[in-house]
């Protein structure tokens, strides 16, 4: 509630409010849209195992065994200086949790809200125009990944890119002028540059000439691909800390030595089935709607997952339609359940 305004969201969290009405609406759980997307998708796909949000901003949600988050969520309770007073939860983090009242089974699995955009710096490559971008935040360093990455700043990475251009007399010789609003900061939007992407500048009526139009795509291209390659390096990271060592490729015998093992008896079995493809579930206008750069991340885990692949097996990308108002309904249903199902 701000400035007299009262939210229609408290006739549902607060429901003795001093307020005209009072909804018959009970909070179950509360799931962040990460966390909302991994489970949209986990309810008919059982592999399932990530949630990526990338649209203005990035996140993804990560289904990891307890014995690899037991330790810190041990350590947070021994430090607590009081009985926690809000509901158990399905979550070690509030932005992804599923919480309830009534007791909730042990779990062999938890979903961890990674907040991955704000990891990277000083790990991920960088350029001059990064830097640029960076120092002009208002909050430089905040989320260096996402800067990389997301919606809000691929426009204005291209930006930096194309003034830069237009400066050393490479771009826009003949008009000898940025287009329209391009010399402001975020002045050129990711919408825009999904179309120079796509190669459909004449749509936008920039009075361009044709090379001018190709080097502009040709930039949109390199930027995106960039933040493809990160998303998907992002994914595959978070791939191997959940396998553990099982992320590590595992040597096939070769016939030789298949033969040889079952003559000296060291050999009994068949070496085990190809794993089962592992799904991230897919949410939001960058990876649902500028062009390739759904294709791009699934090439870039192809090529990541490599020959681990036949012992691991693929990491698929699928897009997860309404998973907000799907993955709150499981995460209600799971808990409604006490835990069952997971």
């Amino acid at each position: 509630m701000t400035g007299g305004y009262v939210s229609p969201l408290s006739y549902y969290l607060y429901p003795n409010t001093n307020t005209p009405q009072h909804l018959p609406v009970t909070l179950t759980a509360t799931v962040n849209d990460a966390a909302s997307t991994l489970l949209s998708r986990a309810y008919s796909t059982p592999n399932t195992h990530y949630g990526l949000i990338l649209g203005t901003g990035v996140n993804i949600a990560v289904h990891l065994p307890m014995t690899l988050v037991a330790g810190k969520i041990a350590l947070r309770d021994n430090n607590a200086a009081s009985p926690p007073t809000s509901p158990p939860s399905l979550s070690t983090s509030p932005g992804s949790s599923v919480s309830t009242n009534s007791v909730v089974l042990p779990h062999n699995h938890v979903i961890v809200n990674t907040e991955v955009s704000m990891f990277g710096a000083g790990i991920l490559p960088s350029t001059r125009f990064d830097t640029a971008l960076n120092a002009a935040h208002a909050l430089p360093g905040f989320q260096p990944l996402e800067m990389l990455v997301s919606g809000r700043y691929l426009g204005e990475v291209s930006r930096l890119v194309i003034v830069e251009g237009f400066e050393r007399g490479v771009l826009f010789a003949d008009t000898k002028a940025l287009p329209k609003g391009w010399e402001r900061a975020y002045g050129l939007d990711t919408e825009v540059l999904a179309k120079l992407h796509a190669r459909e500048w004449k749509s936008l009526g920039l009075g361009i000439s044709e090379a001018d139009g190709e080097a502009l795509s040709r930039i949109a291209v390199a930027v995106s691909a960039r933040a493809a390659r990160i998303v998907a390096a992002s994914i595959y990271a978070l791939r191997s800390v959940r396998d553990g060592a099982a992320a590590t490729a595992m040597a096939l015998p070769t016939k030789a030595e298949l033969i040889e093992g079952v003559l000296e008896g060291t050999l009994t079995a068949t070496p085990a089935a190809v794993k089962e493809n592992t799904v991230v579930a897919c949410a939001g206008a960058i990876i649902q709607f500028y062009p390739g750069f759904r294709s791009g991340t699934q090439a870039a885990l192809d090529e990541l997952c490599g020959q681990q692949a036949q012992a691991q097996g693929r990491i698929e990308l699928f897009l997860a339609e309404e998973s907000s108002l799907l993955g709150a309904a499981v995460g209600a249903a799971v808990v409604a359940s006490g835990g069952e199902g997971r």
